[in-house]
């Protein structure tokens, strides 16, 4: 039997989606596809590149639509992306800062750990 899923897009949460666009727009080519805004203040914003996409919630959505999930936005999981280069990696990190700095590991990858500025962890992995 199958449930149906096509498809798995992560959901991450922040105070301030307007903070973290820069790093998911310009430092990774995502396209902001559709936005949800209350007084001029972004609440949602869908994220694409090619068939990948990143929904970014604020917590203040959530806390005024849906109680029971709050417990759940604080901290965020974090993501693991599979990228062709670290090379534009290492720019958003001199941007950024790095949580944990690039390093080899036992099973084939060099891999960098951001923390985008909406608090979420984005670990990259290349098999350059």
């Amino acid at each position: 039997m199958t449930n149906g899923a096509v498809k798995i897009t992560p959901l991450v949460y922040m105070d301030e989606i307007e903070k973290s666009l820069p790093f998911w727009l310009e430092g990774l080519g995502f396209e902001k596809v559709m936005d949800v805004q209350d007084n001029n203040k972004l609440l949602f914003a869908l994220l694409q590149k090619g068939e990948q996409e990143l929904m970014l919630n604020a917590r203040a959505l959530i806390q005024n639509q849906f109680p029971p999930v709050v417990d759940f936005t604080s901290p965020s999981a974090a993501l693991y992306m599979d990228v062709e280069s670290l090379s534009p990696i290492r720019k958003l990190a001199e941007k950024y800062g790095v949580v944990v700095p690039e390093h080899k590991t036992n099973y084939g990858t060099t891999e960098i750990i951001l923390r985008e500025p909406g608090g979420n962890l984005v670990w990259f992995a290349s098999h350059e």
